[in-house]
């Protein structure tokens, strides 16, 4: 075995071999029936255990027999956070059928485009949702439903509502489970991502890496939490982490108070009110908990447990965080959306400063030298490769997903890290062009691909520039067009229109008479990072 890969034994032997549709039903039906599952803080609607098993098995038997969905057959979710995203999917993995989790912040320009990436069958949407869905349905002639969350009395839209779903379909006696083999290549959702370089791709999770994960989260060295704890999320569902978050937590039972959106008084508000225990969140959210003076003027003492993902969390934040709540540790997770699963995870009883943690069970770890390949020892600093049971690959993209994986089978992350003497992780920096704003990965070839629709956009790169709040904030060098006069509000609006917050150019645009090309026409980035 080469000595410079570090690898964890899994601890999978708990959890039988079964599609985790069976796992998360037989699981749920071992709750109390009247143990809240989720609550939702801004409408007050509760969802209890005993309901999200009913009304799942009802939406499953009604998308068989009624809608006709088999196996493998696409559904997409796009709403905010609610319940019934995971009514829809847990629907979704009794049927074995695949859900595409989608931002309903899309523009109709990107909603199209990932809806013709997945072709789902029927798509979930709340009322926010449903005009633009509707814009762009025509074009989508494999939709052969919708189905709408919100209570709706216009019944013209031709959608189908939610609640006539769900009211009856199957006791569970009667009700059939898909058989899932192979858990290893069986989907069980579509995740988005950018790869380390280019345009938005669909990542195809894996049932085996469920699995995986809810291995994890009964690991009581892990997520030393009790099983009725109460966790406040406010990650959106359709991120990896937040839905990550969801289906785990349902697996240990925990009570999920969910925010549809960060408002600083009612997110302390809840901590306080529901005697919050644990708390899942990413580097922009911990700097308001290390910053805001809103906190002293709230009981937040039940909060035991800080989770932070998405990004790497500064040292400085990471200490005043714990000074604030006065516990033991800030437990930063570091993954990504191919890998499905956090690789790295702080230890409460070695932390180190600046480290992201040590390796989870199930998983193997090399760092490798970008220009040769060639494995690399202990602080050595390369490219961190990691195998365990990923995605399966990208969705009808077979170049990008032979790319994606090196000889081995390990999943090149684009970023840069070492390991010290102890095993403990750090990261230093990344060979992916990718923008990282808050929790978002922006891909900027999506960017510029927009910019050079403008008729006075005669070349454009887009790069990131640091921020303290953001992490990143995308900013564009653009040549105009010989003759035209484009102002800075015009490029920025102009992007607007087609991308959703996040993709936008928040640090701005920058106007210069030429960018920056390697030989082969390749922008030379860091040329444009030094200009900032």
């Amino acid at each position: 075995m080469d000595t410079k890969i570090i690898s964890v034994a899994a601890k999978t032997s708990k959890i039988p071999l079964e599609s985790t549709g069976k796992l998360l039903f037989d699981r749920i039906s071992t709750f109390e029936n009247t143990a809240v599952a989720f609550f939702e803080v801004k409408s007050g609607v509760t969802c209890t255990y005993g309901n999200l098993a009913i009304n799942s098995l009802n939406l499953a038997t009604n998308l068989r027999n009624s809608l006709g969905i088999v196996k493998n057959d696409h559904l997409a979710i796009i709403s905010e956070n609610s319940h019934k995203i995971w009514v829809a999917a847990l629907a979704g993995l009794y049927l074995a059928a695949p859900f595409h989790l989608l931002n309903p912040g899309f523009t109709t320009y990107e909603l199209k485009k990932y809806l013709m990436m997945s072709e789902p069958k029927v798509v979930f949407c709340s009322k926010q949702v449903l005009l633009k869905l509707q814009v762009v349905r025509d074009e989508c002639t494999f939709i052969e439903a919708v189905v709408l969350f919100d209570d709706e009395d216009d019944t013209s839209k031709d959608v189908i509502p939610y609640k006539d779903l769900i009211q009856e379909g199957c006791d569970g006696k009667c009700f059939e489970m898909e058989e899932v083999d192979d858990l290893d290549n069986q989907v069980a959702y579509i995740a988005n991502s950018s790869g380390t370089t280019g345009l938005p791709k669909g990542v195809m999770v894996t049932h085996a890496n469920l699995r995986l994960n809810m291995s994890h989260v009964i690991d009581r060295e892990l997520y030393p939490f009790e099983d009725n704890s109460v966790v406040l999320h406010v990650i959106p569902f359709y991120h990896v982490h937040g839905c990550g978050v969801c289906y785990c937590g349902l697996y240990r039972g925990l009570k999920l108070l969910v925010m549809d959106q960060f408002e600083p008084k009612s997110y302390l508000h809840n901590i306080q009110e529901h005697k919050v225990s644990t708390l899942f969140i990413v580097p922009t959210l911990a700097d308001f908990l290390a910053n805001s003076p809103l906190l002293d003027t709230y009981d937040l003492s039940s909060v035991e447990q800080i989770y932070s993902a998405a990004a790497v969390l500064k040292t400085t934040t990471h200490q005043k965080v714990l000074k604030r709540f006065n516990i033991k540790s800030v437990r930063q997770i570091y993954g990504a959306t191919e890998i499905g699963v956090a690789v790295f995870m702080t230890p409460t009883a070695s932390f180190k400063p600046g480290s992201t943690g040590k390796i989870t069970p199930g998983l193997s770890v090399k760092i490798v030298d970008p220009a040769t390949g060639e494995s690399l020892g202990c602080n050595q600093s390369g490219e961190i490769c990691v195998k365990t049971a990923t995605m399966k690959g990208y969705l009808n993209d077979p170049e990008n997903t032979r790319t994606a994986f090196d000889a081995d089978g390990f999943v090149r992350t684009g970023d840069v890290g070492y390991y010290d003497e102890e095993h403990h992780f750090y990261i230093v920096d990344r060979l992916k062009d990718l923008i990282k704003y808050k929790a978002f990965q922006v891909p900027p070839l999506e960017i510029e691909e927009i910019l050079l629709r403008h008729p006075g956009v005669g070349d454009a790169a887009v790069v990131g520039k640091p921020d303290e709040r953001y992490g990143e904030l995308a900013v564009a060098f653009v040549v105009r067009v010989e003759g035209v006069e484009v102002e800075e509000s015009e490029v920025v609006d102009f992007v607007a229109k087609y991308l959703s917050v996040e993709k936008r150019l928040h640090g701005g645009v920058r106007f210069v008479r030429e960018i920056p090309r390697n030989g082969v026409g390749k922008i030379l980035r860091k040329e444009l990072r030094e200009l900032l």
